[in-house]
């Protein structure tokens, strides 16, 4: 591995999960961008890291991101996507949420992740063979389990369509040697992770992978204190 210091971009750093990715990154001696919607550049969002503001239903502020980060911290080994939308649907109507807010959730939720990992290949073509490269998309179960609940509609549908482009991205770059991963924390008889979601386990995790563990799937399912765990219904 490369002596030189890592940078990382953390999409979607604004919510508790994502900051704590990114204090914990910055804690381990990476260059970090933290990337949220809800915040200005001069906020301390996480404590030394190049804090940027985007919404990510907007895809062309991705490119941005890259740029200014290649330019004050370096070419990012890490991008990690932590970004998520949902639409409220009328009541209990399934079919009723409205197109418009359908189509930035949409962007947000798969489209931005396909603009990011566009974005992050053309920059791990340059770094050395050394150093990580790794794609990290966080997800939840939702690519494996529905949630019945019309609230979920949009959500589901984005983690589903993205949980496809990462296990192809997995296999169309395992050669040269980057690495995609749809992280999705369980609890330890394989359900599903809601308001107690672990930043700190998150990042154990990630750190392990930029370590090179080889041992953990592109559909990296994981239990807190345990690290990855396979389950039935995983995709691998």
């Amino acid at each position: 591995m490369s002596s030189q210091k890592l940078t990382a971009i953390v999409f979607g750093a604004g919510a508790r999960t994502g900051r704590g990715i990114a204090d914990g990154l910055l804690a381990a001696g990476y260059n970090v961008t933290a990337v949220s919607r809800s915040i200005t550049e001069s906020e301390d969002l996480a404590k030394g890291a190049l804090n940027i503001k985007a919404d990510l239903s907007d895809l062309a502020s991705i490119k941005g991101v890259f740029e200014k980060t290649k330019k004050l911290l370096g070419t990012p080994n890490i991008v990690i996507h932590n970004a998520w939308a949902s639409v409220t649907p009328k009541a209990d109507d399934w079919f009723s949420q409205d197109l418009t807010e359908m189509q930035k959730a949409y962007n947000t939720n798969s489209l931005s992740v396909l603009v990011a990992a566009q974005e992050a290949v053309a920059g791990f073509e340059t770094l050395p063979a050394s150093a990580p490269q790794l794609f990290i998309y966080v997800g939840n179960m939702q690519n494996v389990s529905a949630f019945p609940s019309p609230g979920f509609v949009a959500l589901g549908m984005g983690k589903s369509a993205t949980s496809y482009l990462i296990w192809a991205a997995s296999q169309n770059f395992e050669s040269k040697g980057y690495k995609f991963y749809f992280v999705d924390e369980r609890t330890p008889d394989g359900g599903a992770v809601y308001g107690d979601i672990d930043a700190k386990a998150h990042t154990e995790l990630f750190l392990s992978l930029a370590k090179g563990d080889n041992t953990v799937p592109w559909h990296a399912t994981f239990v807190k204190g345990k690290g990855y765990v396979k389950f039935p219904n995983s995709i691998v």
